[in-house]
């Protein structure tokens, strides 16, 4: 017994002559946290560098361009406001007595917007765009005048003291309608019965009969016809 004591002791001073080896142990991932690089280099510098002055210089806006000059179009909707505003306040509002004598001048401010309508249409430099808002202005202002009339009766409708018919110098508005239709140009004319036809327009029919057959005046007859609103979904009993 006290044999084999000994031999424990002597075997335990030998183990303490050893070097120490240090056994498997965990390491200490506080210290291994704190201790990792807090900046990894960059694989390729040049691009590093040129993000960093992207990313710190200020956003440069777009230099301001001036806006396009836009070609506008002529609009002459307030001309045929003007007169049918005119018409119902000093002209068809009035007894008739009173629009036997108002005739005249009312034709009169009303030729005034034809006239400046002529004006914009006749000039060489208008667009196709521009001569139709003009025929179009023209259109509206005679349907006003003719349905104006209309409100007057059978026995001033068959004198000469309709607006339509009374001017005071002397000259009627199917010479103003001549005036702006002979300004157009053939492709003026080809144009627009193209787009007539393409929306269906009123005179689709009569001018299938007189396409290819028919010459410019006869063309331009019809023309003024729909501008005068005589056809018979406008204007039936005139």
């Amino acid at each position: 017994m006290t044999r084999h004591i000994s031999r424990l002791k002597a075997n335990l001073e030998k183990k303490s002559d050893r070097p120490s080896h240090p056994g498997p142990s965990h390491p200490d991932h506080s210290e291994a946290r704190h201790s990792l690089p807090t900046h990894y280099p960059h694989p390729n510098p040049s691009t590093e560098n040129r993000a960093r002055h992207r990313l710190s210089s200020p956003v440069r806006e777009p230099a301001s361009q001036p806006l396009p000059v836009m070609a506008t179009t002529p609009n002459f909707d307030h001309y045929p406001l003007s007169a049918s505003h005119l018409l119902n306040t000093a002209y068809s509002s009035l007894p008739v007595q009173e629009q036997r004598s108002k005739a005249a001048s009312v034709g009169d401010e009303i030729n005034g917007f034809f006239l400046a309508i002529l004006e914009e249409a006749k000039n060489a430099t208008s667009t196709w765009e521009t001569k139709i808002n003009a025929m179009d202005a023209m259109r509206e202002m005679m349907k006003s005048v003719l349905l104006a009339d209309n409100v007057i009766g059978q026995e001033i409708r068959k004198s000469n003291y309709c607006v339509s018919k009374k001017r005071s110098d002397g000259c009627t508005w199917d010479a103003k309608l001549d005036a702006v239709l002979d300004c157009w140009t053939d492709e003026d004319e080809n144009k627009y019965f193209a787009e007539e036809e393409r929306n269906g327009g009123v005179m689709t029919g009569r001018f299938r009969e007189l396409n290819g057959l028919a010459k410019r005046a006869k063309v331009f007859k019809r023309m003024k016809d729909i501008l005068m609103c005589v056809d018979r979904d406008v204007y039936v009993d005139f």
